[in-house]
């Protein structure tokens, strides 16, 4: 009698992945002023998660969000004004609805959504930031695995969310 074999996951075809569109879904800044005379050290928190709608079955949204908090060098402990940032990246990949079906979503295709979703964060964070107390943060360049892991059974929107 012969083992059952294991469904091996299809290969990922970067000429399959189109970029559909990008969302700023929040900005939120609690300070807008020009950097301070004394010197801060940033810190940001990000991460990514990956969402599929079932009324459009080769469309993916990577949603990336991170909170920059700045705090004071000098006085140490002194927390000052974060940044918050979502923003919503809009792929279609042909065939991908087959995929999720036979759950066999290649994970370099999830980790490249979500690596050019972080990118574009951190490039708009750049235009939007500028002229703020925080316009020379730049998020670091991250290996797309730790902003987001796969789970068992990714994300559905209802059809009543954003078209993913």
């Amino acid at each position: 009698m012969s083992e059952p074999t294991a469904q091996a996951t299809p290969p990922f075809i970067i000429d399959s992945l189109t970029l559909r569109e990008t969302r700023l879904l929040q900005l939120a800044l609690t300070d807008v002023f020009p950097a301070p005379a004394t010197p801060l050290a940033h810190t940001a928190h990000t991460k990514a998660e990956i969402l599929f709608n079932s009324q459009f079955d080769d469309n993916m949204r990577v949603d990336v969000h991170t909170t920059i908090t700045a705090t004071d060098k000098v006085k140490k402990g002194v927390t000052k004004p974060r940044v918050q940032v979502r923003v919503a990246v809009l792929f279609h990949y042909v065939g991908l609805g087959e995929l999720r079906r036979s759950n066999t979503l290649p994970l370099p295709l999830a980790w490249t959504a979500v690596s050019l979703a972080y990118s574009t964060l951190r490039g708009m964070l750049q235009v939007k930031l500028a002229g703020t107390s925080f316009a020379q943060v730049l998020l670091p360049i991250v290996n797309p695995q730790q902003l987001w892991e796969p789970s068992a059974t990714p994300a559905v929107t209802s059809s009543d969310a954003p078209e993913a």
